[in-house]
């Protein structure tokens, strides 16, 4: 447990404590913290002077200077010690204590409290947004239906036919020449072509694609 002492408010008017430089004010301060620890009257003078970083001639002036404005005895123990640190009230160091402690554990309470709170709706909705996905036309039903197989050759076909009709018309308009006439091989080979775009046609008319 840490040991504590009391300092006078008085300190900061005394004549004999004010009239002193900065160095012999912070002097008397460690004097009394040794006092308070129970370890002045363990040291010795060089000892001493090292608690209070000095040297030998100047803790003889110091031990002068304080002795004649009457703040310690020869042997350095400080006067009226046990009558200025008395308690003012015997209990007031246990009321004191138990202050302490339920501050303390109101404090821990409260930081447990704060780390059990919920975000509030604004981070919760923040959250959520960036989880949500933009507009999908796959996930809103707006998927376009399949098409079947035999829709597609379907499809296919048409187009096919669209490309073939118009070289195949022009075959089957042409008149057999003249020549073909007089010549039976001639005239084979030349109405072949025709008759294949015929059976085209034919077929073509037997699926629908075109009318007749």
């Amino acid at each position: 447990m840490s040991t504590w002492l009391k300092l006078y408010a008085e300190f900061a008017t005394d004549p004999k404590v004010q009239s002193m430089t900065e160095a012999m004010q912070r002097r008397l301060i460690m004097l009394f913290c040794l006092e308070c620890s129970g370890d002045l009257p363990k040291l010795e003078d060089h000892e001493l002077c090292l608690a209070m970083r000095i040297t030998q001639k100047e803790l003889e002036d110091t031990r002068r200077l304080f002795v004649r404005k009457g703040f310690i005895e020869r042997d350095w123990s400080p006067k009226n010690w046990d009558k200025r640190q008395q308690p003012t009230d015997p209990k007031a160091a246990d009321r004191m204590r138990r202050v302490r402690e339920e501050r303390r554990l109101n404090a821990e309470q409260s930081r447990e409290r704060s780390a059990n709170v919920r975000p509030n709706n604004g981070e919760r909705d923040g959250e959520r947004s960036a989880n949500v996905r933009p507009n999908d036309p796959e996930r809103d039903g707006e998927r376009s239906p399949p098409v079947a197989p035999h829709a597609r050759s379907r499809e296919l076909e048409a187009e096919e036919d669209k490309d073939f009709l118009p070289s195949t018309l022009l075959l089957h308009s042409q008149p057999p020449c003249a020549d073909a006439h007089a010549n039976g091989h001639a005239h084979a080979r030349a109405t072949r072509p025709g008759q294949a775009a015929q059976d085209r046609l034919e077929a073509l008319r037997g699926k629908g694609a075109i009318s007749k």
